[in-house]
C-alpha cells in the first residue's frame, strides 16, 4: 500500500479550532513511527509520535482570530520509509462573535400609515458582512412581516448607526418592531433587537356637509303688458291661474308679482297686475 496523508476535517468553536487528519501505508509493522503534524497559516503545530501502518490524530484546541480564514494542511513523517507527505490544503473560517443592537430599535413619530426608526448595530465580524432589516407585526400577533432592508454588506467591531421607515401601516393600532441581521459567517446565527412598540394616528374623519346654495335674484321691475285676441262667439272655458312671487327692490320693501292667465276660448289673455 502506497504512503499518504488526508487532510480531513476542522473542527470549530468560538475563539479555538481542531484539526483531524489521517494516514496509512506508512511501513510494514505496527512499530513504525510517524511524526504527525498540522501546517498552518496560524501557526504549525507541534508534531505527535504515533505508531502504526495508519491511523488517525488530531491538533487538541488550537488559539485563533475570530471570523478568519484558515489555511491548513496535514503533514506526517513515516520514519519507517523516511518519507514526508502532506494532505491537500483546507480552507476554513473560524467563528464570529454574535453581533448586537445596543440601542436597540427605537420608533420616531409616527403618521396614520408610517413610522421612522432607528438604532444601531455591531456586526462583529472581521471578514464576513452582514444585512439588516426591519420587521414589524401588530401587537398580539406571532408572525413577524419583513419590512426594509436598513444596511447591506456591513462588517466590523465598532457599533454603526441604523435608519429607515416602516411604511404600508394602518391607522390607530400598535405595532411592534425590532431589527434582523443575517451575516454570511460560518457560525451564521441570526441577532435580532429589542422589541420598540409605536401606535400610528388615527384618520382624520372627513366630515360631508349638506349643501349651500347662494340664489340672487335680480329681477327688473314689471311692466305692465296687455294681449288681447279677440273673443270667438262660443263659449269659453275660464281658467284663473295665480302665481305669486316676492321680488326685492331698494331698500327693505318687496314687491309682489301676481300673474293671472285667462284661457277663453281656446285663446291666451296674460294680465299682469303689481300690488
Amino acid at each position: 500500500m502506497a504512503f499518504s496523508v488526508s487532510t480531513d476535517f476542522i473542527g470549530r468553536g468560538l475563539g479555538f479550532v481542531v484539526y483531524h487528519g489521517s494516514w496509512s501505508g506508512s511501513g510494514v509493522s505496527e512499530f513504525c513511527g510517524n511524526q504527525c503534524s498540522f501546517e498552518s497559516t496560524i501557526g504549525d503545530t507541534a508534531s505527535q509520535l504515533i505508531y502504526g501502518t495508519s491511523g488517525t490524530y488530531n491538533s487538541g484546541s488550537i488559539s485563533c482570530p475570530k471570523d478568519t480564514t484558515i489555511t491548513w494542511r496535514a503533514a506526517v513523517y513515516a520514519q519507517c520509509l523516511d518519507q514526508l507527505k502532506h494532505g491537500n490544503y483546507s480552507n476554513d473560517k473560524t467563528y464570529a462573535d454574535t453581533a448586537t443592537f445596543p440601542t436597540g430599535l427605537t420608533p420616531g413619530t409616527p403618521t396614520t400609515t408610517t413610522c421612522p426608526i432607528s438604532g444601531s448595530v455591531i456586526p462583529n465580524t472581521v471578514e464576513s458582512v452582514g444585512t439588516v432589516t426591519a420587521e414589524y407585526r401588530i401587537q398580539g400577533t406571532s408572525t413577524w412581516i419583513v419590512g426594509p432592508t436598513v444596511a447591506t454588506g456591513i462588517s466590523g467591531l465598532g457599533s454603526q448607526a441604523l435608519a429607515g421607515t416602516l411604511t404600508a401601516l394602518t391607522p390607530a393600532t400598535i405595532y411592534e418592531a425590532r431589527y434582523h441581521i443575517n451575516r454570511n459567517t460560518t457560525n451564521s446565527q441570526d441577532a435580532y433587537s429589542a422589541i420598540g412598540t409605536f401606535t400610528t394616528q388615527a384618520s382624520t374623519p372627513v366630515v360631508i356637509g349638506p349643501p349651500v346654495m347662494d340664489l340672487n335674484l335680480d329681477m327688473p321691475t314689471p311692466v305692465l303688458v296687455i294681449n288681447t285676441i279677440p273673443l270667438a262667439p262660443i263659449l269659453a272655458l275660464v281658467m284663473d291661474i295665480r302665481f305669486e312671487m316676492l321680488v326685492p327692490t331698494v331698500g327693505s320693501a318687496t314687491t309682489r308679482v301676481i300673474t293671472r292667465v285667462v284661457l277663453i276660448g281656446g285663446a291666451v289673455e296674460r294680465n299682469f297686475r303689481m300690488s
